[in-house]
């Protein structure tokens, strides 16, 4: 990725029709500098918005069924009690507590609901700090362009991702999924495979250095220069890097006192 490049910097070129979503969807994964650019002069957000918090939900709960809703209880409530937050003594209690028919049927609908909030919520506050980082720089754009970006960025990565999630959970047998890293895409995981032993902190943050979030990162970036003006994509790269170590350095915070 050339970090001199802008996209917003090229000549306006005729305008015509709005590509549709599919139009667009396969752009972002084949030419996504001419696409952010398209989908720039006519942003859309509903559509992309809304399958991005289906597949969210949906690989939630594709985990819990080939896990076992019972089991992932049991492990979070295990987890739990390692990091001192309740006496082990009352794990078995707590676990029953949360088993029962009552108990599982909203455990359910809100592991299913809460991913597709929390991706909303996701990108909402992805595209108001770049907003607030283009005010600081003097760049033009808007949000809808920057929200548009970042959903059908997201988007693109998470129908491969959904496929790929699908296929790493239900080929293996239940009892070795890591349900903070199902897939393995990354240096942690590879790193485990290797047998290296690391402090939680470091795993946690190696986690973090992964083959779709890098990915998702380059879209990011390219969509973010191509729908402000006069801003390179390394700069747009640069302030998405950051912010992504600093996103990593709290899960590697958060792994060290759950993991």
């Amino acid at each position: 990725m050339n970090p001199e490049l802008s996209y917003a910097s090229k000549p306006a070129e005729p305008e015509s029709a709005p590509q549709n979503f599919f139009s667009r969807l396969v752009g972002v994964w084949f030419s996504p500098g001419e696409t952010f650019a398209e989908i720039g002069r006519a942003p859309r957000v509903l559509i992309p918005t809304l399958l991005l918090m289906i597949l969210a939900g949906l690989s939630a709960y594709m985990l819990t069924d080939r896990y076992g809703y019972e089991n992932m209880v049991k492990r979070q409530m295990e987890s739990v009690a390692k990091s001192g937050l309740i006496p082990e003594d009352r794990v078995e209690e707590m676990t029953r507590q949360a088993t029962t028919p009552s108990a599982i049927m909203r455990g359910k609908i809100q592991g299913i609901v809460t991913p597709a909030i929390m991706t909303l919520v996701i990108l909402l506050i992805l595209a108001g700090l770049f907003k607030a980082f283009s005010a600081i720089m003097g760049v033009k754009n808007t949000f809808k362009q920057i929200f548009s970006v970042s959903a059908y960025s997201f988007l693109a990565i998470a129908l491969i991702f959904t496929v790929v999630f699908a296929a790493s959970i239900y080929l293996k047998d239940p009892t070795e999924i890591d349900l903070l890293n199902p897939v393995g895409s990354n240096l942690a995981a590879i790193l485990a495979l290797m047998g290296v032993s690391l402090p939680k902190f470091v795993m946690g943050v190696a986690s973090f250095v992964d083959v779709f979030s890098i990915w998702r990162l380059a879209l990011l970036a390219i969509g973010y220069s191509a729908v402000s003006q006069k801003m390179k994509v390394g700069t747009a790269a640069a302030f998405l890097v950051v912010l992504y170590v600093l996103v990593a350095m709290i899960g590697g915070a958060m792994a060290s006192l759950f993991g």
